[in-house]
């Protein structure tokens, strides 16, 4: 959780936490990162990937900031 949470602290983190539900996917990581192999070389730092306890999957998401939903 170190490694998240210094890259949240310098802005590089938006979103970060576990699912709710017992699915083969753990959580999610929004990084805030313009680049797919930028955003990689970060993630891939975390000592739990390194250990291997923790795969990840990265994708491209585009999301606007500040926005509200609305029904």
């Amino acid at each position: 959780m170190g490694h998240i949470s210094a890259m949240a602290v310098s802005g590089k983190v938006s979103i970060s936490g576990p699912y709710g539900d017992e699915g083969k996917s753990r959580g999610i990581l929004i990084v805030n990162c313009a680049i797919l192999k930028k955003a990689q070389a970060l993630v891939e730092k975390d000592p739990a990937v390194l250990a291997n306890r923790l795969k990840i999957n990265i994708r491209p998401i585009w999301l606007a900031k500040g926005r509200t939903l609305r029904w």
